[in-house]
């Protein structure tokens, strides 16, 4: 058994990505979900080799089985990537135990309508557990508005001139 983790960075307008594991980072940009990092899990291979569909891993009793996870060997590839961020993309990291409850297309929704980011948090726990709620439920949502660099970062005030307030 071991364990799964996603974390991020942001600097400068980007997110830096690191994961290992079946816990995911998704991103909503324009009322569409993306998926930015990929399940290092059985299913997950099966699926991209195009040896399982999607139906066939939502029905197989092998979900939990993980090809990479922290704490099994001593070292662990760790998947790390960068992705551009826009002022109003929401970024969700969460646990397989709110993926298996629900589809993306729920969480999307529940990421767009939500007024903010610890509201958008309790909604996909809540609905995760009236699913099922059979593993461990994680969910973290960040919007990550993003300030000007340089000088005009550094001067907060005309930040707040340029956007209106």
């Amino acid at each position: 058994m071991g364990a799964t983790l996603v974390a991020v960075q942001f600097t400068d307008g980007r997110m830096s990505i690191a994961h290992v594991g079946d816990s995911r980072v998704y991103r909503v940009r324009d009322r569409n979900i993306e998926q930015l990092t990929q399940d290092h899990s059985f299913v997950g291979e099966q699926i991209r080799q195009g040896n399982m569909t999607q139906e066939q891993a939502d029905a197989t009793n092998l979900k939990n089985v993980l090809i990479r996870a922290l704490g099994i060997d001593p070292d662990v590839e760790v998947d790390a990537g960068e992705e551009l961020v826009m002022d109003t993309d929401t970024i969700l990291l969460c646990s397989d135990g709110l993926t298996r409850e629900l589809s993306d297309a729920q969480i999307g929704e529940i990421l767009v309508d939500a007024e903010d980011s610890q509201e958008a948090a309790d909604e996909l726990v809540e609905c995760a557990k009236q699913a099922g709620g059979g593993d461990n439920i994680t969910a973290i949502v960040l919007r990550p508005a993003l300030r000007p660099a340089g000088a005009m970062g550094r001067i907060g005030i005309l930040g707040k001139w340029f956007r209106g307030h």
